[in-house]
């Protein structure tokens, strides 16, 4: 795949994000909601809608969009007709329904562009165009391709890829600008090697966030955002700590270092210390001040319900234990039960690491639970959270995978939503609030990540990750959960 059909597949999956609206529209298509273009009575609502968005005249095609973001409000509402609801009976088009019905034209007038644009000739009639977009944006992708097409990618296809994503951050358009940045995460974070050079183009335009995309920069970028640091406001401060934590070098391991000695200079406008940003790109500080990684390598996905898994790459996982948490009397589980892995697979990295990981799916939901373990695989329950008593008569089904022997990237799966299936052992955390590494209870240094389930791929999808952490000098495992 070279860069012009990879940033295709990007479109594609840039619009799959407009899924909900297309499927709205189609369902007001199908049950005849959308006003005819000879309707004399909604002529004042489409000149006010018209006037919102400054547009003085539309094409055939605005004008169906228009008369479709008309009823958005009341199908949204289940107001029936939903055209009734901009009635003066019924509150008229308020401010409010106006924002609304604006909100889903901008969104699919943008779609039908970027579509036209980049993935061919579509219907001159707006309504078949509608239906040929979405059937375009159907992809059945797995994740696995998603990384590989970016990792494989040489370097000069990787240049124009990059050349043709940063023209999409000058577009006035936020959504085309989004799909650029998009663009851009997928080759920090999918690739061994991150932006290099290419973040300067960021660092120009002053684009700090996501982070990510700064992973691994070279020195001069990290100095560009020391340079900025000391006189960013709040908003910026946070998207530039976190920049110039991903950078990962010896300029922001000196930096956080000074920082750490004298806080209220950077401190100033944060909530919280500047070491704080420095967990969320994978690593931290030392007590006498040495770059720690908190992370392992390399790093390996866990493909659940893969049929003809050899057996010693499977691995069971959320498996009921015969014991019950002390805390709450759910059933303990293990939540991976790496023991019959080959070596290979715990490297020097992960050499005392966890074979098997104990955990309870209610308490778990209210913080880090904590184990101790010994490298045959058993464990022993150390503490649980308060959390209310449950009767303990079902935590959810077990779970199979089959571990790749091929390792991806380890910085993938900080591409929070770029994954359908994060699932893996080793890498970096899919954090999906804030980085929250547990703190190991008996020596209170903070653990390492060692892997992660995520429930998404469930037969029955369920919200939320789990992570598991352990320290190695301690032989103290733990597991948290995070939803959106």
């Amino acid at each position: 795949m070279n860069a012009e059909s990879l940033f295709r597949s990007h479109v594609v999956r840039h619009l799959r994000g407009f899924n909900g609206n297309l499927l709205m529209l189609f369902e007001a298509l199908d049950e005849g909601d959308v006003p005819d273009a000879s309707d004399l009575s909604i002529r004042p609502y489409l000149q006010q809608l018209q006037h919102h968005l400054k547009l003085l005249s539309a094409t055939d095609e605005d004008n169906f969009l228009l008369r479709y973001a008309l009823v958005v409000p009341g199908r949204r509402h289940g107001i029936r007709p939903p055209i009734s609801v901009i009635s003066p009976e019924r509150g008229g088009f308020s401010q409010r329904r106006v924002d609304e019905a604006a909100a889903q034209f901008s969104r699919l007038r943008f779609a039908l562009s970027l579509g036209r644009r980049y993935l061919g000739p579509l219907s001159s009639d707006p309504r078949i165009a509608v239906r040929e977009l979405g059937n375009r944006i159907e992809s059945e992708m797995t994740d696995a391709d998603w990384i590989r097409y970016h990792d494989n990618l040489p370097k000069g296809e990787v240049e124009l890829l990059a050349e043709i994503a940063i023209t999409h951050l000058d577009a006035s358009s936020e959504d085309e600008q989004r799909l650029g940045i998009e663009v851009l995460e997928c080759l920090a974070n999918f690739r061994r090697e991150g932006l290099g050079n290419i973040a300067f183009e960021l660092l120009r335009r002053e684009i700090f966030w996501p982070g990510s995309l700064f992973r691994d920069a070279p020195d001069p970028i990290a100095a560009g955002l020391i340079g900025r640091i000391a006189r960013a406001d709040r908003l910026q401060l946070n998207h530039l700590l976190s920049a110039l934590a991903w950078t990962r070098g010896e300029p922001a391991r000196l930096a956080f270092n000074e920082w750490r000695g004298h806080p209220q200079g950077c401190s100033a406008n944060l909530r919280v210390q500047p070491e704080h940003y420095l967990s969320h790109a994978g690593w931290t500080l030392t007590r006498d001040g040495r770059h720690r990684e908190l992370i392992s390598h390399p790093c390996h996905r866990l493909v659940k319900f893969a049929d003809n898994v050899l057996p010693d790459l499977a691995v069971p996982c959320r498996t009921e234990t015969e014991s019950r948490c002390p805390g709450c009397g759910t059933q303990l589980r293990w939540l991976f039960d790496f023991s019959k892995l080959p070596a290979l697979f715990f490297p020097n990295e992960r050499l005392c690491a966890p074979r098997r990981l104990l955990y309870c799916p209610n308490c778990t939901c209210f913080g880090p639970v904590f184990s101790r373990y010994d490298l045959e695989g058993g464990a022993e329950w150390l503490s649980a959270t308060a959390s209310p008593v449950v009767d303990g008569s079902d935590s959810g089904p077990s779970c199979g995978c089959g571990i790749m022997v091929a390792s991806q990237p380890s910085f993938a799966a900080a591409a929070t939503f770029e994954m359908e299936d994060a699932t893996s052992l080793g890498g970096i955390p899919t954090w999906l609030q804030d980085a929250e590494y547990p703190e190991c209870p008996d020596c209170r240094q903070t653990l390492s990540f060692l892997a992660q389930f995520d429930n998404l791929s469930m037969p029955q999808p369920e919200e939320g990750i789990f992570y598991a952490f352990f320290c190695e000098a301690c032989h103290v495992a733990a597991v948290t959960y995070q939803q959106t």
